[in-house]
């Protein structure tokens, strides 16, 4: 797998400041990985959750598209390293990165963030958990976020969508 990883995940890109920690959420401890493009103080805030099918990924899977996002759109990236499936049932992984973009803008002011600029993204099952945690926000009126940025996200179970049959081989 670290071989994987590293493939996945290509040569590193060099960045200002990776800060790494736990924080807390329902489930027990998160690990989080924060990405600082600069060391000027109040950054936007964008949370990335990776994809991975809920399964598979790792800070590793994804440390180059967290360190060019960070730097190529001058904002704080916040990677959660949730519980993956099937070990954790759902809704953990969306609990997960909502307990910790949540822990994240409350501490936001120690963090170098500047809480009202938030913003949320993900690729695949992780565009998923970015679209859910934005419902979540709504449904609990928590979490100021401003927008989302969904990169092919899963939005639905049903795989008979004409984009899905065409490619299928």
């Amino acid at each position: 797998p670290a071989l994987v990883e590293q493939m996945f995940a290509g040569k590193k890109l060099p960045i200002y400041e990776v800060r790494e920690q736990a924080v807390p959420g329902r489930h027990g401890d998160i690990p989080i990985r924060l990405y600082y493009p600069t060391g000027q103080d109040e950054r936007p805030l964008l949370a990335f959750f990776h994809g991975g099918g809920w399964v598979y990924g790792n800070f590793q899977t994804h440390d180059r598209t967290c360190r060019r996002i960070s730097n190529d759109a001058n904002m704080v990236v916040l990677a959660v390293r949730y519980r993956l499936a099937p070990f954790y049932k759902f809704p953990t992984a969306l609990e997960d990165c909502y307990d910790a973009l949540s822990w994240v803008v409350d501490h936001a002011s120690e963090l170098n963030i500047n809480a009202e600029s938030v913003s949320v993204s993900g690729d695949s099952a992780g565009g998923n958990l970015a679209a859910s945690v934005c419902l979540m926000a709504r449904q609990q009126k928590s979490l100021p976020i401003e927008r989302q940025i969904l990169l092919y996200p899963v939005l639905s179970g049903e795989l008979e969508q004409p984009s899905v049959e065409a490619n299928a081989e």
